[in-house]
């Protein structure tokens, strides 16, 4: 018996029909005597899916970096269409696009015929590179947790395993700063302006800064100083006032909200402290 091979479509299961037959010599023909089916139930075919984290050179927070992603499977086609979600990065474009499923964001790659070697008649091994921007939320090596293949919008294909992304094991830098106050009296509120350039990814409302205050020597500047001349911190970013929690005596939190996020057309984050007061002792 040869291998039953389905088409791509939505179906779950087949009926297989069996006959027995006998050949009559009376009438020089075949003559059925018994008849059973047999269902075959469809599954999702499931491959494993690597990647070649051997390419990765860039491990810092939001730095450029490109995998290989490898895979067997059977059936696949040009024009096939990889999915992969569960992605902290950002694929670089045009070779991947993005797209919003359920609120879930996915990117995806139509496969070419470069990318397809065969290994029979049925099955090939997937070549795709991924080029990406490292995630930024963590100092971590990260996964893709879902890959799938898709054929005019039907999945017929899906991984077992999530694929190793390239290791992140150093922040983000402050590419550029600069501060300014407008007075420097003892007992006095300062405002002070801090202009901030970052490369900004992946950020989000709820995200959060630490400001740390020092003094020029090296004791630490108590911010919440201005209680004594009757004033209270307050803090904008990009011109709106934002939430605050204190950590402690010489450092706060400040919590930023969707509007006050950069973009990638204007990447400053300008934050400006009202009533810093310097402290009732240096």
């Amino acid at each position: 018996m040869t291998e039953i091979l389905s088409g791509i479509g939505n179906f779950a299961a087949a009926t297989l029909t069996f006959t027995l037959y006998t050949y009559y010599n009376i009438t020089n023909a075949f003559v059925p005597l018994c008849q059973s089916n047999l269902a075959v139930n469809y599954s999702l075919q499931s491959f494993n899916a690597a990647s070649n984290t051997a390419l990765c050179t860039n491990f810092t927070v939001a730095g450029q970096n490109n995998i290989t992603l490898s895979f067997t499977v059977s059936s696949v086609a040009a024009g096939d269409t990889v999915y992969i979600t569960g992605f902290r990065g950002i694929p670089s474009t045009p070779t991947w696009s993005a797209i919003t499923i359920n609120s879930k964001v996915w990117y995806y790659y139509t496969l070419k015929t470069g990318n397809l070697a065969t290994v029979n008649s049925t099955t090939s091994t997937v070549l795709i590179y991924l080029p990406y921007s490292n995630n930024n939320y963590t100092l971590t090596s990260t996964n893709i947790t879902s890959l799938n293949i898709y054929r005019s919008g039907i999945i017929y294909s899906s991984s077992s395993s999530t694929p190793s992304l390239c290791a992140v094991t150093t922040p983000l830098q402050i590419v550029t700063s600069s501060l300014t106050t407008t007075t420097l009296q003892t007992y006095s509120a300062n405002k002070i302006g801090l202009d901030v350039s970052l490369q900004f990814f992946d950020y989000a409302a709820g995200d959060y800064l630490i400001a740390n205050f020092r003094s020029n020597g090296s004791g630490s500047n108590y911010l919440l100083a201005g209680s004594y001349i009757g004033v209270s911190c307050s803090v904008t970013v990009n011109g709106l006032v934002s939430g605050l929690a204190v950590v402690n005596d010489t450092a706060l939190k400040i919590i930023l909200t969707g509007n006050m996020l950069p973009t990638s057309v204007n990447t400053l984050l300008k934050i400006v402290f009202s009533n810093i007061v310097n402290p009732p002792m240096q």
